[in-house]
């Protein structure tokens, strides 16, 4: 892309553009942790160390 948010033809590859998206959906899918999760651990992992911890995002 280029200044104004313009594709620039001649230096991206659409194919490899699409399969770089695809992998990165893909990754998502397979790796990606809930934010809750995540919240939950680093609370619990927090509170074994005796630090008191409260989060004030929605649940």
């Amino acid at each position: 892309m280029d200044r104004d948010f313009s594709f620039l033809d001649d230096r991206a590859d659409s194919g490899v553009v699409d399969r770089a998206l695809q992998d990165i959906d893909t990754f998502r899918e397979k790796y990606s942790i809930d934010q809750f999760i995540l919240d939950e651990d680093l609370e619990a992992r927090l509170q074994k160390l005796g630090i008191q911890v409260e989060f004030s995002g929605e649940r």
